[in-house]
């Protein structure tokens, strides 16, 4: 979708919704930096565009109530939010499913 610079660092940002199609407008409210630390020891961040964001969390096994739909490859499974299901990302499959280069 795009890049933008945070604090001197250039950042890709993936859009889930618009790249499939299920976003009218470019603008999406939320924009969520992850980090991932890559083998050699380089971080990689990657900025996700978000309708709605309901938490941010750092976890090996996330407490998933269900898996993952099998046409969403970038998720791990569903989390329990309230009277919703909510997807959790997986940060590697997301930037298996939607490349993004190192900048």
């Amino acid at each position: 979708m795009g890049v933008f610079n945070l604090r001197g660092s250039i950042v890709p940002i993936i859009d889930i919704a618009f790249t499939e199609g299920r976003r009218a407008d470019l603008m999406p409210k939320h924009v969520v930096v992850a980090s991932m630390r890559l083998p050699e020891e380089e971080i990689m961040r990657v900025g996700i565009a978000s309708d709605e964001v309901i938490g941010t969390y750092t976890t090996s096994d996330p407490l998933l109530v269900a898996e993952a739909p099998r046409d969403v490859p970038h998720c791990c499974g569903m989390l329990r939010h309230e009277d919703r299901l909510a997807l959790a990302l997986d940060l590697k499959r997301l930037t298996e499913a939607f490349p993004v280069g190192t900048v």
